[in-house]
């Protein structure tokens, strides 16, 4: 469908997007690249070039070459700026990525977004600010730290009835449980969160992945085969799926879900954390 719109419309960037997002779930992993910067040369209005970025920012984060999709975050966060407030790009564009900063090593210049959005913004934008915080702190995995700020956040959405934000506060709290190896309580929050936002993958493989932590590794498996139905060259899931075999016991299988993972990370970069992990996993279990 989305050739055949293409055809109608072959300088449609937003088209181009969807159709490279969808060769990458095929497994295509190079080619959608070029449909992405395709996108983006096609794109002519700020809101084109904002949303082009904003995929191409995705796809590096995706691919573990967070250098590259920091570049193109800030981009996007330019082109948004010729067409929105300063205050709308931070609560919609920025507060959402700076988690991005923290996963790359980059969290002291998150924190001076957030230090110069504090002294430039104005009520009742700067009550966002917290949402901000606790994206960073869950990334960096600073348990107190982003309890602290998630008490804000809760706080915030009382206050303004803000109930549209309720599943992103179950799954910190979740997050936040999960770092402090309480897997029952974090499945509590993942289950209530995943019922508001069931279409949610990220939760899906974190509820796999307390199940994996208690040995429930059946339902674990059957998240991770779901989360993959829609995403099915997600690398995270694959290697998730992966540790569940292997503690099954099934070298194999195991073997076969981290060669994916690592097809899809092949380039990324040598600080990136997962691909980092999923090496090790391989490593561990020996020689193909």
């Amino acid at each position: 469908y989305f050739e055949q719109a293409l055809v109608l419309d072959p300088d449609n960037p937003w088209v181009m997007s969807d159709l490279a997002a969808a060769q990458f779930n095929l497994g295509n992993f190079e080619e959608p690249l070029r449909d992405f910067e395709g996108a983006l040369e096609a794109a002519t209005a700020p809101a084109d070039r904002a949303s082009a970025h904003s995929r191409l920012s995705d796809h590096y984060k995706l691919r573990g070459q967070l250098g590259r999709a920091i570049e193109h975050k800030q981009l996007e966060w330019v082109e948004r700026e010729k067409s929105h407030p300063a205050s709308v790009v931070f609560t919609d564009s920025k507060l959402p990525s700076l988690g991005l900063f923290a996963m790359a090593g980059e969290q002291q210049r998150a924190f001076e977004i957030l230090r110069r959005a504090e002294d430039e913004l104005s009520v009742p934008f700067t009550r966002t600010i917290p949402l901000g915080y606790l994206n960073v702190y869950l990334e960096l995995e600073d348990a107190d730290n982003a309890e602290r700020a998630l008490a804000e956040v809760e706080a915030w959405i009382e206050a303004q009835q803000a109930e549209y934000r309720r599943d992103f506060v179950l799954n910190a709290q979740g997050r936040i449980r999960e770092m402090r190896g309480a897997y029952e309580e974090a499945l509590g929050s993942y289950r209530r969160s995943l019922e508001l936002a069931p279409t949610n993958t990220y939760t899906k493989r974190r509820i796999a992945r307390c199940y994996r932590e208690l040995g429930r590794l059946d339902e674990a498996e059957a998240y991770l085969k779901e989360h993959l139905v829609t995403t099915p060259n997600n690398p995270h899931a694959h290697h998730e799926l992966a540790l569940v075999y292997a503690d099954m016991g099934d070298r194999v299988q195991a073997l076969q879900h981290l060669r994916i993972a690592l097809e899809v990370w092949s380039d990324a970069d040598p600080t990136f954390k997962p691909a980092q992990e999923a090496r090790a996993s391989l490593s561990d279990l020996g020689p193909a």
